[in-house]
């Protein structure tokens, strides 16, 4: 054997002696370099190690009999490959092998370093009956055989006595397991598990007791004993014995010859214990029933009440009360489509799947830097977006010509101030479809931009100076609308007497001379106007939202179109409050979303027109600090969307209400790139349903635009 070994060995050498660019596999298991190992069973798994990934690899095993060699299986494995078992039509029979596995893909790829093993054949009866009486001489407690078992153990070649030339070590493992459990008692009798033998049945296992103990035992620490007369288990726990039968045929469990079967044996009702008084006599006949409230009870039988005396109308429970129950569910949602609610006609509500918003910077390079800005949607359905431009000290408008605004023009709209314009601005596109825009001046009063082209790109733009009184920039921005007469109106806190003012124009332009300013809330103790948010009302009034400086949510309603009456009604309505926008929802009724200085998005909504009952519904927050820069649009659905800034995350975060009065929404963080982001947010909805963002990136001084891919913004 050790001849052929090492003759094995040149050959493996001259396979793996050529030069190869990378080092071979080196093989694990089965076997050795240095000797024949026994790999129990015919279908060993080869495994190896790789230094390199190939793009596939060879496995070679080879038959090594006295004068010949011969390949028995070849097999090619896919790259990445570290193990492969041959399957049972491939499994090896009894004798002596060698393997090796290369790397294919390179040219001469070298083979791996031999490993041996050996296939031993199967024991055989007369392994098993040699190896039986040597355990049992083993447990005579005899040196001799003793240390003959343990020869038989540690060498695979070596015989177990001097008469079992075949006794091998397989046979001895092979035997021991066959009759595990045969012990001997201090007379020299056996008792235990005797062997696996025949039965009519199939195999079974045969328990003899020579010796008076138990017949089987069962575990060790908790143990259970088969004896003649019962089954004992002592436990610490509860436990249970499941007598499970796997097979096609009937197992009946027997108890004194009787077979026992819950199904149908009756158990006689006088070996119960612990039964009620009522039951004792096995007849259920005493049982007595009392109708309770809104029922009545006929024998058996119990009826609900109806009538008006009863407290409980079965009418209205069988009908559809709108406002109680829910409909039932109809229609369905598009393939491209996901379901996002029901509506109270049972109604489908659909939405586009989700997929990942739409990111532009819309004005970058050198020189730049940007602040504020407003966005609307124009009459060609793309968005118009005003800022402030810092460098050139300008107000500046951007006008997309695609719903991405990848195709854009960028253009000054105002430059004649001599501080920086453009700062709070407010947008609105106008009924000729041309923007108008009101700001500040940083270094004077308020002003009035109005466009002579949807771009505002013609150098024709017509800046006004509306408010003289306003010499001094003051802590809050614009807002503008269109009235129902089609001229500009604007809300704006007047600095030099910190007042909520409105300016109604008297042409498109406001430069008439006739516009009228009209201080709408002056209160005399408090600072009040900040942070306004103007909107037209069905009844074509104004109706402002703004926070005054004790930090109260305030609304106001004008009685005429210029706020001018000086009865304008006035109301707070929550509070502490910062950054307003407000809307008119689909019932006519205002809306307004806040940020509350403690970190969260709140949002009020007005259940009447002078908002003296409303729901307030706190939307995101405190934690993470969220809220500042919002800004609040109505979808075409009708429900809110909410655009602000995640101030723990610098991110830009989107609130989707679910209702029009915003109680249930669903957050979604839109952009949570490494820059600060979310600054001055303005959010409009496009015709296609979709929410479209203008916010500033502080950390580059930049203005993006984020359009979602669907109404509810989700990724």
């Amino acid at each position: 054997m050790r001849h052929r070994l090492s003759a094995l060995l040149v050959v493996a050498a001259a396979l793996t002696t050529t030069a190869a660019p990378a080092a071979p596999p080196r093989g694990v298991s089965p076997g050795s370099a240095e000797a024949f190992l026994a790999a129990p069973g015919g279908c060993p798994t080869f495994s190896w190690t790789m230094s390199l990934e190939a793009p596939r690899l060879e496995l070679l095993v080879q038959q090594t009999e006295e004068g010949r060699d011969r390949a028995v299986l070849r097999t090619t494995l896919p790259a990445g490959a570290t193990a492969w078992t041959p399957p049972a039509d491939r499994c090896l029979a009894a004798g002596s092998y060698a393997w090796v596995v290369r790397s294919l893909g390179e040219e001469r790829a070298p083979w791996s370093a031999p490993l041996f093993f050996t296939v031993p054949p199967p024991a055989t009866a007369l392994n098993l009956e040699r190896a039986v009486e040597l355990l049992r001489e083993l447990a005579t407690r005899d040196p001799v055989a003793r240390q003959r078992l343990l020869e038989a153990l540690t060498d695979p070649d070596a015989v177990a006595s001097d008469r079992d030339p075949v006794l091998t070590r397989k046979s001895l493992l092979a035997a021991a397991t066959a009759i595990h459990g045969e012990v001997a008692d201090s007379s020299g009798e056996t008792y235990g598990v005797r062997g696996v033998v025949a039965s009519a049945d199939g195999s079974g296992v045969r328990a003899d007791n020579t010796a008076g103990g138990p017949d089987l035992v069962l575990g060790a620490a908790e143990p259970a004993q088969l004896t003649e007369s019962a089954l004992v288990r002592v436990s610490g726990t509860d436990v249970a014995f499941d007598f499970a039968n796997p097979g096609t045929g009937t197992m009946t469990l027997r108890v004194d010859g009787v077979s026992v079967d819950t199904a149908l044996t009756p158990i006689d009702w006088s070996r119960l214990t612990s039964v009620p008084a009522g039951f004792a006599d096995g007849t259920d006949d005493n049982t007595t029933y009392s109708a309770g409230n809104q029922l009545a009870l006929a024998g058996t039988s119990f009826a609900v009440l109806e009538g008006a005396d009863s407290g409980l109308d079965a009418d209205t429970l069988d009908g559809f009360q709108g406002t109680a129950y829910q409909r039932r569910v109809s229609g369905t949602c598009a393939d491209d489509e996901m379901l996002r609610g029901i509506a109270e006609d049972g109604t489908a509500i659909c939405d586009a799947a989700g997929a990942p918003p739409v990111f532009v910077f819309v004005t970058g390079g050198a020189g730049t830097g940007n602040a504020w800005s407003s966005l609307a949607i124009g009459t060609d359905g793309h968005p118009v977006i005003a800022f402030g431009d810092l460098v050139h000290q300008q107000l500046s408008v951007a006008k997309c010509h695609d719903p991405l605004c990848i195709d854009r023009t960028v253009s000054a709209a105002d430059t004649t101030a001599l501080g920086g314009l453009g700062a709070w601005c407010s947008l609105a596109i106008g009924r000729d479809g041309f923007p108008v825009i009101g700001h500040y001046d940083t270094m004077g009063p308020v002003r009035v931009t109005k466009c002579n082209d949807p771009a505002c790109s013609g150098g024709d733009e017509i800046s006004t100076e509306v408010d003289p009184g306003a010499l001094t920039y003051p802590g809050a921005g614009a807002s503008v609308a269109i009235g129902a007469d089609g001229l500009p109106v604007m809300s704006y806190q007047g600095a030099a007497s910190w007042d909520l003012r409105v300016l109604k124009c008297d042409d498109p332009a406001c430069t008439g001379g006739g516009d009228t300013v009209s201080v709408v809330d002056d209160s005399a103790d408090d600072a009040t106007g900040y942070h306004s948010s103007l909107a037209i009302g069905r009844d074509g009034l104004p109706v402002m939202s703004y926070s005054d400086s004790t930090g109260a949510l305030r609304l106001a309603r004008c009685n005429d179109p210029a706020c001018a009456g000086g009865d304008e009604s006035l109301s707070t309505i929550g509070g502490p409050a910062f950054y307003t926008s407000l809307a008119i929802g689909v019932d006519g009724l205002p809306i307004v979303a806040y940020y509350d200085p403690s970190g969260s998005v709140g949002a009020v909504k007005c259940d009447n027109p002078s908002c003296t009952a409303r729901t307030t519904t706190t939307i995101d927050g405190p934690s993470p600090s969220v809220g500042a820069y919002l800004s609040l649009a109505i979808g075409n659905d009708g429900l809110p969307v909410i655009s602000y800034e995640d101030e723990t995350a610098h991110a830009l975060r989107i609130a989707r209400c679910a209702d029009p009065g915003c109680v249930q929404s669903a957050v979604v963080t839109l952009d949570d790139s490494a820059n600060e982001v979310g600054w001055y947010t303005s959010i409009a909805v496009g015709a296609d349903g979709r929410p479209v963002v203008s916010y500033i990136d502080y950390t580059a001084n930049v203005l993006k635009l984020a359009k979602c891919s669907n109404a509810g913004c989700r990724p």
